[in-house]
């Protein structure tokens, strides 16, 4: 078995993001030892009942020693105050990574303060920010309904509801940041959806099956290139 590349990780914010790694780094690389950090007990407990962490604390600062990769999976507007906790414990050559999605992430105005080697991985509003705004709106559109509808689509929800409900169980606070960090791609992708919604709310308005068929057979056609992406 090949050596893990990195012998112990530190991550600090333990919520959808932040477990969904430490599951991942589990899996594909059993031998590396993992540090979960969290505020609430709660939070470090359900770590240690999913044995996704071999250790867990409420303490930044004993979370990263000796740690050669840090991941910062917490709101945006906790990353100053984390940073400037760390930086004195982290040893030469330690990466500080985090998953903020903002292409002016916060991170890179640590660099001064952490010495360390500094790895930056932003994401794509399209793929990571859009998703979770319609997600909020759907659910929050649906729990809207008066009471009777409303219970309904909750009695009934078909799986496709159900995956928009499970992103749009993501950390408020983390997801306001980055919206608001990062808002001139978020609107400018958001703007672009629109533009396909109109398109899609006249087809089916003026009954153009064929334009409606053409769509979806395209994004279905993308649905399967993305599969077969990561199968590879």
């Amino acid at each position: 078995m090949a050596p893990p590349l990195f012998d112990r990780v530190a991550i600090i914010g333990i919520g959808l993001i932040g477990s969904s790694l430490a599951r991942v780094i589990r899996r594909d690389s059993p031998a590396t030892r993992i540090t979960a950090c969290a505020r609430r007990a709660e939070t470090l407990a359900a770590v240690r009942r999913l044995a996704i962490a071999d250790e867990t604390t409420d303490d930044p600062v004993a979370a990263v020693a000796d740690a050669d990769l840090v991941v910062l999976a917490t709101p945006l507007s906790a990353y100053a105050g984390i940073a400037a906790r760390i930086a004195p414990m982290l040893k030469p050559g330690t990466i500080v990574t985090d998953v903020g999605s903002v292409k002016e992430t916060a991170i890179r105005d640590l660099k001064p303060v952490i010495e360390a080697g500094v790895q930056l991985v932003p994401g794509h509003p399209m793929t990571s920010h859009l998703p979770h705004l319609i997600a909020y709106t759907i659910v929050g559109t649906a729990t809207a309904l008066g009471d009777d509808l409303k219970s309904e689509v909750i009695a009934f929800s078909a799986g496709g509801f159900r995956d928009f409900t499970r992103i749009a169980a993501s950390d408020p606070v983390m997801w306001r940041d980055i919206f608001l960090k990062n808002r001139e791609a978020v609107l400018d992708v958001l703007q672009r959806f629109s533009e396909d919604l109109s398109g899609l709310q006249r087809a089916i308005r003026r009954g153009e099956g064929d334009a409606l068929e053409d769509w979806f057979t395209r994004t279905r056609a993308i649905r399967r290139s993305v599969i077969e992406a990561k199968q590879a």
